[in-house]
């Protein structure tokens, strides 16, 4: 059964989505997804303040590709041993 996310279960480990997107199953987030999310998550943390949202974007893209370079390196690196 699908249930809507809020931001008091992100605590839990849910990810935070836009009011009518669901989580249906415990299915890896494509990168899109989790990249949206987390600029969700930015424009909540401004209390839902309108007109940031390329910048929302543009933040939440780099902080997660960061994140997927460095886990792909630390990986290789973890391989190679």
């Amino acid at each position: 059964m699908a249930a809507r996310a809020s931001v008091t279960l992100k605590k839990q480990g849910v990810q935070a989505t836009p009011a009518g997107h669901e989580i249906s199953s415990l299915q890896p987030l494509s990168l899109e997804d989790r990249i949206r999310s987390r600029a969700y998550e930015f424009y909540l943390e401004r209390s839902g303040q309108e007109g940031t949202e390329l910048d929302d974007w543009l933040k939440a893209e780099s902080e997660l590709t960061h994140t997927v370079e460095q886990n792909f390196h630390k990986t290789a690196l973890d391989e190679a041993k």
